[in-house]
């Protein structure tokens, strides 16, 4: 019996594994440009604070931290992980490697990689079923996974998981191809998944799919089937392909819930972000020209040098993405015969044009101002990241682009000669995208921290408040503290991620000089959490607060504190004061103050938390006394001051204005009666 394969099995098997060889070359040639052996990727800032978030995902699985929303960071302020990414979609794999028994900076770098792989051999896999030659799939999935823009955000390393991308665009055509639910479902799941992985690239992912499927729809032609899907089709089968429609979208809505709603609270709770923190972040015609991270580019693009926050604006695709857009777009103006994947590649072309020109910025105007009405873009505040999205129908285009050239080489000089070219050409477009990676050496890493944790000298304590003063800037000692006390089981009062809680003093979170002011303001609005018998202080020693329960200068207020009081100055139209939780109280106290206008009349609205109002009208030099009652369930509410009249500006540079001030305030129990 002849145990050997016919001779055609043996040159499939042969072709096949040629093409696993080359994906995988090609994969490890991208792997050696991001990654160092022993360094973790990005920088001390944001890449490790996502290290944080994924240890602390780690932590709550193993059951050490309770609550996953609620990190012990911003102590003790709650929801805190809402304020960025939340890594619920990837933490396993890197909960996987702590388990195996690797340190933290270990298994981030080993998460990171795991991340890469998964963008890029599912890229692969989904354009190789789009009928990609393997030449022009490895040159989409390298494009897609290991571009100079990728490189330029190391340290924003929460962008890279993006590998549902691809197959929610996928999933799109083969809807508007079939009208299948199932394919439906498969789009939806995808887009729900994305959504566990990151929240950025959701959100633009969203924004990409609506005009994706429209121009599907438009290129193909598509409307004649459904127009006749409609005609021919029952009424049975209509309601039934409505009805499997609309459990497609109930069940995505009821996936998305669980993420939805801490977010959508964490938004409640400390507001949208205002259009003057966006503007910034808009792109410019000077961020596609910029590439300061390209070893081939970077003396040459240096057009975004002179933008605001320049380290997210490296927009450059690199030369051989643009050239594969005008190929493309020759071909298709001047070929009219169809090849693979051009159909879907006018579409991924629209959206290229679509999202750039929506969120372009020219001279005060962009449409972009359009599309931040919609529910939740007002916590999207670095728009420049939606180049992530736009990476996806740039490699497509590309690999089209590679797939018709060696399709038309093989045709002409035969199969092994096209490869040789192919690879050839593979080899332009890393050289192409070469760039410098930013990373942090492990033991470094660890270093700092056992260095901090050394300094923590009575870990009996319960929270941990670090001040202690360093050339670095504020972030990079919050992120020291945040992991020092992850480590210790501590809670923290630093913090950092892309919010602040509601009412977290700006001298704690930048560590200013006045960060003494700050502690005392946060301890008196939480004193069940923060006291001077759990607060284990690293730096400068700060007074807290003892049994001073008086109400706390917030939002509109710039608050003047003495030794035993407070008093305050509004500087804006609505100013609030926070009264903190009182312990032990179980009847109504008396909230006195007296209030004066600066130079001239003005009447304010005082609402307590019960929704009872108060209108003082006030002239200048002379002081209004006013008495608030406060009960007990008014405890962690909020008083509000609001006046119509304009304020007095500062001057000295000074840009805030002068509205009235708050003093001589005292908290007493109410008699009974």
């Amino acid at each position: 019996m002849n145990c050997l394969p016919p001779f055609k099995s043996i040159q499939q098997r042969f072709g096949d594994t040629r093409e696993i060889g080359l994906v995988v070359a090609v994969f490890c040639t991208g792997l050696v440009m991001f990654f160092k052996w022993g360094a973790a990727p990005g920088d001390l800032g944001d890449a490790r604070f996502n290290m944080y978030v994924l240890e602390h995902g780690y932590r709550w699985l193993l059951g050490l931290d309770p609550s996953f929303w609620s990190a012990p960071f911003f102590y003790p302020a709650q929801n805190v992980i809402a304020y960025s990414d939340n890594h619920l979609g990837s933490f396993l794999s890197y909960a996987l490697f702590r388990i195996l028994g690797v340190s933290r900076e270990t298994a981030f770098q080993l998460w990171a990689i795991t991340i890469f792989s998964l963008n890029y051999f599912v890229t692969y896999v989904v354009v190789r079923r789009q009928k990609f030659n393997p030449i022009g799939a490895i040159a989409c999935a390298y494009l897609f996974t290991f571009s100079m823009i990728m490189a330029a955000q190391m340290s924003h390393i929460q962008l890279a998981p993006r590998f549902m991308v691809p197959v929610a665009f996928w999933m799109t055509t083969r809807f508007v191809e079939t009208g299948k639910a199932e394919h439906l479902l498969g789009l939806l799941a995808a887009c729900a998944c994305q959504v566990y992985l990151g929240i950025y690239i959701s959100y633009f992912l969203f924004l990409s799919l609506v005009p994706f499927l429209v121009l599907t729809i438009l290129v193909r032609k598509q409307w004649n089937e459904i127009g006749s899907f409609f005609i021919r089709a029952g009424v049975w089968a209509l309601f039934r392909r409505g009805l499997e429609y609309a459990v497609c979208g109930l069940a995505f809505v009821v996936v998305l819930l669980p993420l939805a709603i801490p977010y959508y609270k964490a938004q409640q709770e400390i507001g949208a972000r205002n259009w003057e923190q966006v503007v910034p972040m808009l792109p410019r015609w000077q961020s596609y020209l910029y590439a300061p991270t390209s070893f081939l580019w970077e003396h040459i693009l240096r057009f975004g040098d002179e933008l605001p926050m320049a380290n997210e604006h490296a927009l450059f695709f690199g030369l051989l993405p643009w050239v594969a857009i005008l190929a493309f777009a020759y071909l298709r103006w001047n070929n009219r015969r169809e090849f693979a994947g051009s159909e879907v590649g006018i579409a991924m072309m629209g959206v290229l044009l679509y999202l750039g020109i929506l969120t372009f910025y020219f001279r005060g105007f962009s449409l972009y101002r359009l599309a931040w009405g919609l529910p939740g873009a007002g916590g999207i505040r670095a728009v420049t990241r939606m180049v992530f999205i736009l990476l996806y129908p740039l490699a497509f285009i590309s690999g089209v682009i590679v797939t018709f050239l060696i399709s038309r080489l093989e045709a002409a000089y035969g199969r092994w000669r096209s490869w040789f070219l192919g690879i050839g050409l593979l080899a332009m477009v890393s050289y192409d995208q070469g760039s410098k990676v930013s990373s942090i050496n492990e033991s470094k890493c660890q270093e700092r921290i056992a260095y901090l944790k050394a300094r923590i000298d009575n870990p009996g304590h319960k929270v941990l408040w670090v001040s202690y003063r360093s050339d670095e800037p504020s972030f990079v000692q919050q992120i020291d503290a945040m992991l020092a006390g992850q480590d210790l089981g501590l809670n923290v009062v630093n913090g950092y991620s892309g919010l602040a809680p509601k009412n977290y003093p700006f001298s704690l979170y930048a560590l200013t000089d006045d960060q003494c002011n700050g502690i005392s303001v946060w301890a008196r609005l939480h004193p069940e959490s923060i006291s001077k018998d759990c607060l284990l202080q690293v730096g400068p020693h700060c007074q807290i607060p003892g049994d001073d329960f008086l109400p706390t200068p917030m939002g509109g207020f710039t608050a003047l504190e003495e030794k035993n009081s407070v008093q305050a100055l509004a500087t804006d139209r609505c100013a609030e004061l926070a009264i903190p939780r009182i312990p032990g109280v179980k009847i109504p106290q008396i909230l006195s103050f007296d209030l004066s206008t600066v130079k001239v009349s003005r009447s304010i609205k005082i609402s307590d938390p019960d929704g009872q109002t108060k209108y003082i009208d006030l002239a200048p030099g002379r002081n209004e006394h006013v008495e608030i009652v406060l009960s007990p369930q008014n405890s962690e509410k909020i008083l509000k001051f609001q006046t119509d009249q304009e304020g007095e500006k500062a001057g000295h540079g000074d840009k805030r204005r002068w509205f009235y001030f708050i003093s001589n305030m005292h908290l007493k129990q109410a008699e009974q009666r």
